[in-house]
């Protein structure tokens, strides 16, 4: 998909498919390099939308939005990450608006370890019954997250 360097906005809204990319997406992707909104929406078959391992591939985005996805658990999950990966700090850079927006089955925004929104000036959650916290390291299989705050020591907001 190297085809579209100046794709700047993306818009997903009720399609009929489970991945956006694959979970191992490089750095050096140019689509994924000048995005700075992505929207997702009435994708009912997402139950996850990208790993933390590709949070570094998007380093111009600016406005995240998930909204009206029946299945959605986990916007980030960690998976298949050695063990340096998982310790280093995951940072939406540039990230200023964040929405969460009518996800029944979504626990939290993420699993895993630190992430950093140094930009973030609005958050908005919306209707997500199910969610316990906003970052958490319980392990996915496990139905009970740990912390019961929304927001604990995992998540710096600067």
């Amino acid at each position: 998909m190297q085809g579209i360097p100046s794709l700047e906005d993306l818009e997903l809204s009720s399609i009929n498919i489970q991945l956006v990319w694959k979970h191992k997406l490089l750095p050096t992707c140019s689509y994924a390099q000048n995005l700075t909104c992505l929207t997702i929406k009435g994708c009912h078959n997402f139950n996850r939308l990208f790993s933390s391992s590709m949070v570094k591939s998007f380093v111009q985005l600016k406005t995240l939005k998930v909204e009206n996805c029946e299945n959605m658990e986990n916007v980030i999950f960690e998976k298949e990450l050695t063990k340096e990966e998982m310790m280093n700090k995951k940072t939406f850079r540039v990230l200023e608006f964040l929405s969460l927006k009518d996800l029944p089955r979504l626990t939290r925004f993420c699993n895993g370890n630190y992430f950093e929104f140094p930009l973030l000036t609005s958050l908005s959650i919306e209707t997500c019954p199910t969610l316990k916290t906003f970052i958490s390291d319980a392990e996915e299989n496990n139905s009970e997250i740990a912390s019961p705050t929304l927001f604990n020591e995992k998540v710096i907001l600067h």
